[in-house]
């Protein structure tokens, strides 16, 4: 997963420059999270 999404989603603050003009797509982080996550067998 990007890392740029780990960090979107632990609610990191953006420190660097570039990252005022970046926006995030949330549902392109949750597709990456859903694809990421292990399965559970629950």
């Amino acid at each position: 997963m990007r890392r740029d999404f780990v960090k979107w989603i632990r609610g990191d603050t953006m420190r660097e420059a570039i990252d005022i003009y970046y926006h995030i797509d949330p549902g392109e982080v949750r597709r990456a999270y859903l694809a990421h996550i292990p399965q559970l067998a629950i």
